[in-house]
């Protein structure tokens, strides 16, 4: 059975606060319901507790405001936030203030149960370092403890400048590793329906065979209610798969972000020492902090994605397309200058053929398949790394290739002209084909001075190509190369 707590509800939401109260009720929590500020300050100072459950919209005095009132009372006390989806900073600043979670309306109860038992051990493990030792033999214990709870003091600071994903990740399996005193760790993630698994080692300890490792880490994963995973459909990084080993002991916790298991934690003992003793009420302190931080990350990237791609195709917004362009012409100018290979930069840029009268005809839903039928050609075609595929604006795209001669651009507009011709949109009227007028201009080929220039040579080679019938390649004009060389960008 679940560790049982305390807790005070927090809020003026009287049917909110009656759901979560019968619930956790029914979960063996103690539970009592305020529904102001002031009350909510004197039932703690009178009364014991464990866990506060706030609404941090409360009227009057906000909740948010109120959580570092709550955490002077006592600084033990662990404080779950219910926030509005796209709380965005009200989320942090509550973290700032002292909470230890939150939770987005509308509230999933196992979500709630999953954070109050988190919450507890927590408060459980730090309530330990306060208990008076008597017997001498106990105190490597409290010491121990204590080393414990500096490093996950580290731990928390080191994660709050953390935005990438990937270093999340690490941060999290390297602390584990030593709070927990483990010979491994992994971290099982679930993206866009990609399930991997990262593993960290401790130094000369025996490897777990994958096999084993998955075993342990989702043998209560339907109990958390996740869908049935396989070991065949896992990538691995960290672990070979020529690993024979065992876990002797494990400790296991569910990442839980935005209320959906994403994930788990889990540290492994698997040579001759084991876990610290206390590795299931810290594996779950580790997973607590971890789900805020990798929630905040994949905010910043969804934030990131939403200011840098076209809503419509997900290619490159045109603000991210002059940042690239302006970049590479810099980049090609100051080796051109230096004489140094690599300075080649093509832009290649095409418009879509009769593009009014597809919306015209058939209207605009069937216009935007084409559009993202027209980004889909252009990143299969144009793929490497260094290439940058935009939507210019409306029915006209835009590739910037670095590294790339006119020749070797006039080539990759060809295939791509050749592939959307022979491409087929489905309609109510039957299949339709799309073809696309493109326009080439290379530097330093022709002697642009400034990326307008550059921008414009293909914009003209471009409107050439439709005035000589459309669904053609045209170049723009070469100049003396060995002309003044270009200024700087403007």
């Amino acid at each position: 059975m679940s560790e049982r707590g305390a807790v005070l509800i927090v809020g003026d939401d009287q049917a909110t606060c009656e759901t979560l109260s019968d619930f956790l009720t029914s979960a063996h929590h103690t539970v009592h319901v305020v529904t102001s500020a002031p009350e909510a300050i004197t039932e703690l100072q009178n009364r014991p507790y464990d866990i506060v459950v706030l609404d941090a919209l409360m009227a009057g005095e906000t909740g948010l405001d109120l959580v570092a009132r709550i955490k002077a009372v006592d600084f033990r006390l662990q404080v779950i936030a219910l926030m509005d989806i796209g709380a965005g900073e009200a989320a942090v600043r509550a973290i700032s203030q002292g909470a230890s979670s939150y939770l987005l309306r509308p509230v999933r109860l196992a979500a709630l149960l999953n954070r109050v038992a988190t919450a507890l051990h927590t408060r459980s493990f730090f309530r330990s370092l306060q208990e008076p030792v008597s017997d001498p033999e106990r105190r490597p214990d409290l010491v121990r403890g204590l080393e414990i709870a500096e490093k996950l003091f580290q731990f928390d600071r080191e994660l709050v400048s953390i935005l990438d994903y990937h270093l999340v990740v690490e941060s999290v399996l390297r602390s584990a590793l030593s709070i927990a005193e483990a010979d491994m760790t992994a971290f099982l993630m679930i993206r866009d329906r990609v399930v991997s698994i990262v593993v960290n080692v401790k130094e000369d300890s025996p490897l777990a065979s994958r096999q084993a490792v998955f075993a342990r880490m989702t043998s209560k994963w339907d109990s958390w209610g996740g869908n049935s995973l396989h070991l065949d459909d896992v990538l691995w990084s960290g672990l070979e798969e020529d690993a024979l080993g065992s876990t002797r002991e494990a400790s296991v916790y569910p990442i839980v972000v935005q209320d959906v298991l994403v994930g788990a934690i889990g540290a492994f003992a698997t040579g001759r020492r084991s876990l610290d003793p206390r590795a299931d009420v810290l594996v779950p302190i580790i997973a607590s902090r971890a789900e805020i931080v990798i929630e905040n990350a994949f905010l910043h990237e969804h934030t990131k994605i939403l200011a840098t791609t076209d809503p419509l195709t997900g290619l490159l917004n045109r603000r991210v397309f002059r940042e690239g362009i302006v970049r590479e012409f810099e980049r090609s100018r100051r080796l051109f200058l230096n004489k140094r290979p690599g300075g080649d930069l093509s832009v290649i840029m095409l418009d879509v053929d009769h593009f009014k009268k597809f919306n015209d005809t058939y209207g605009h839903q069937l216009g935007d398949k084409v559009l993202k039928m027209v980004a889909t050609v252009l990143l299969n075609v144009a793929r490497r790394a260094t290439d940058m595929v935009a939507r210019y604006g409306g029915e006209e795209f835009v590739v910037i290739a670095p590294d790339t001669t006119m020749e070797n651009a006039r080539i990759v507009a060809e295939r791509i002209r050749e592939t959307l011709q022979d491409s087929v949109i489905e309609s109510e009227a039957g299949p339709l084909r799309v073809t696309a007028s493109f326009g080439v201009a290379s530097y330093p080929r022709c002697g642009a001075e400034t990326v307008e220039e550059l921008i414009e040579q293909a914009d003209e080679a471009l409107y050439a190509a439709k005035r000589k019938g459309r669904n053609r390649v045209e170049e723009a004009a070469s100049k003396n190369e060995s002309s003044t060389p270009p200024t700087q960008p403007q």
